[in-house]
């Protein structure tokens, strides 16, 4: 036998050793690791995860094994939690270790070039980022955005008053106005407005879809990123999207230095980081890439929360009629509500904490990674895992939240029908380190708009031709992958009084920014 031969079969058996010492060390770990579904050689349970709504599949097994249970997808160590207390007591009491993510090196790396917050790694460069955005958007900054948010609430009923054929269009064009206002200010005098916010939004849904639906094989074979972009269709996409995605925001973030330039410093999240200069550590082009994903990332949820509430008014006539009780009482018929109604809108505010459990729009988040070996209740979650939390279960746990199918917003109140004195974060925006920054923003612009529709309109279902009520089904949803909306629904919208016209009208031109 000549000695290449023998080095190969060498080389060959020792291989095999090392795959079987790494399978004996893996079947080992999984022992000790929460119990969950058996699955097959290899593949384990990757093919017994639905690729659609797979929270529900989730639930469905916590009921078996219990709310924590562990997964293996084809190599790959996953623990799912499916209850608050879980939740709660790891990746909010023990942030330290699980606030990490999985190697994203499609959606990440490549579409993103690595600035993507939602996704980076736990570490330094994570830190500035989220330091800067925590800074810009938390309850005090978020408050400042107020005229921004009123205005644009008050264009959404304009818009569904004009057209409620199109109800859906309009909720998109509202939340993309808003999300952009906030970013950059008022920049578009003399461009295609609209053709820039379609744009926008389109670029937001595919980013969102690429992102948490698309899995790619170089995330499984990482050794892919050495082949050759003229050899892999799906680099080139990839660095098409970045690019895309970086001249898009380059040119905004130039186009407030521009105003400011000239004088016109006005409020918004690009402004604020081209007045802190290089206080966060960022440079022009990182700072344009926050600005832009800061953009990006609310807006597909946004949408989701506003089409959820339009979805639960069509099924809970007495939720709309309690709030629009509210609203007269607090605000009246002559005036509009403003966010300086917002202590006073208990019910309404109860609402959107109840839109936020009943449907949360990204029902499992985006996985975290741990980043140490850790023992929970009794189980080995070893360093590596993958950490998915589920919400949709989480809002479904009858021990924290009874009667759960029910959309029930008066458990967010106490019995004098005062909000909660000490009311936790809504879980639909994650836990620990890894919170949505934005989530105080978020909950303001929701709370607008609600309370502006509910003054100013009535919602009901299409009738038959026999006069009965159309109601979508409460089971259908369209799942892409990050987020998971209701499927698109007719419904009536019509005004609450005769009055409805002209006060939107005019309030239409005194918010005028």
């Amino acid at each position: 036998m000549s000695a290449s031969v023998l080095l190969f079969w060498t080389v060959l058996v020792l291989a095999v050793v090392q795959a079987l010492r790494k399978h004996a060390h893996a079947s080992r770990v999984r022992k000790l690791m929460p119990p969950g579904p058996p699955g097959i050689p290899v593949l384990g349970n990757a093919l017994q995860v639905p690729k659609d709504q797979p929270f529900r599949q989730f639930a469905e097994w916590s009921k078996t094994y219990g709310p924590v249970f562990s997964l293996n997808l084809a190599g790959k160590n996953v623990v799912v939690l499916n209850s608050l207390k879980a939740a709660r007591d790891l990746l909010d009491r023990r942030s330290a270790i699980y606030s990490d993510r999985p190697r994203l090196i499609m959606a990440n790396e490549i579409m993103m070039g690595g600035k993507a917050i939602p996704l980076m790694p736990y570490g330094n460069e994570w830190r500035k980022h989220r330091r800067a955005v925590q800074d810009s958007l938390n309850v005090r900054q978020a408050n400042m955005y107020s005229a921004i948010q009123e205005r644009e609430a008050v264009n959404l009923v304009r818009y569904l008053l004009d057209d409620p054929e199109n109800w859906s269009k309009h909720c998109e064009r509202s939340i993309v106005t808003n999300s952009f206002s906030v970013v950059y200010g008022d920049i578009l005098a003399g461009k295609d407005y609209n053709g820039i916010m379609e744009h926008i939004w389109h670029t937001a849904h595919a980013v969102s879809h690429f992102a948490g639906k698309e899995r790619h094989l170089v995330d499984v074979f990482p050794v892919m990123l050495y082949i050759p972009a003229w050899l892999a269709k799906w680099r080139r996409e990839g660095d098409r999207l970045f690019r895309q995605l970086s001249d898009m925001f380059e040119g905004f973030f130039g186009d407030v230095k521009r105003h400011i330039n000239v004088g016109d410093d006005q409020l918004s999240f690009s402004a604020r980081m081209i007045r802190a200069g290089d206080k966060y550590g960022l440079d022009s082009f990182d700072s344009g890439w926050l600005a832009g994903l800061t953009l990006m990332a609310g807006i597909d949820t946004s949408y989701g929360m506003l089409s959820a509430f339009m979805f639960a008014m069509l099924w809970h006539p007495d939720v709309m009629q309690r709030a629009q009780a509210e609203l007269d009482t607090v605000v009246g018929r002559d005036r509009m509500p403003t966010l300086e109604d917002y202590d006073d809108l208990s019910y309404v505010r109860a609402i959107v904490r109840e839109i936020l459990r009943w449907w949360p729009v990204a029902p499992l988040g985006v996985p975290k990674n741990t980043m140490e070996d850790n023992w929970y209740q009794g189980y080995f979650i070893p360093k590596g895992t993958m950490i998915l939390a589920n919400l949709w279960a989480m809002g479904r746990d009858s021990a924290e939240f009874p009667d759960p199918e029910n959309f029930h917003p008066e458990r967010f109140l106490q019995k004098d029908g005062k909000p909660e004195s000490k009311p936790q974060a809504p879980f639909a925006f994650g836990f620990g380190r890894r919170i949505c920054p934005g989530m105080h923003l978020a909950m303001r612009t929701l709370f607008i708009d609600i309370a502006c529709i509910l003054w100013a309109l009535n919602i009901n279902p299409k009738l038959s031709g026999d006069g009965k009520p159309l109601r979508p089904e409460k089971s259908e949803a369209v799942d892409d992958g990050l987020t998971t909306v209701p499927v698109p629904f007719a419904c009536s919208i019509r005004p609450r009084f005769s009055r409805v016209r002209r006060i939107v009208e005019t309030t239409t031109n005194r918010t005028a920014l």
